[in-house]
């Protein structure tokens, strides 16, 4: 998924966010497996119930930061897709003066 959005991001012409990397943060380890401990260790256990519960709102803190970069990366491409209809439109209508004007 983070090799798809790097290479979408690429041809925006340099923006902030078209040069950043939107990358999905990792799962918590916690959240699929449940950590070994000794059948009668509920200290063990609780230690490794905090760990997962620090891990998960890390995860979290890290999920909502990697939805504000890939909504700036969507308000970028959409901001390039419309230059780009824009420079169609002047290219069709036989304009010679046509640049393709990227907002930034």
């Amino acid at each position: 998924m983070a090799a798809a959005v790097a290479i979408a991001l690429m041809p925006l012409g340099g923006g902030p966010l078209a040069q950043a990397l939107c990358s999905a943060p990792v799962t918590p380890i916690c959240a699929t497996a449940v950590p070994a401990t000794e059948p009668n260790g509920a200290t063990d256990r609780e230690v490794a119930r905090r760990r997962c519960v620090d891990d998960a709102e890390t995860y979290r803190e890290k999920l909502v930061e990697y939805r504000h970069c890939l909504e700036g990366a969507l308000q970028e491409t959409t901001a390039a897709v419309e230059a780009a209809d824009r420079f169609i439109g002047c290219l069709r209508d036989g304009d010679a003066e046509c640049r393709l004007q990227e907002a930034r």
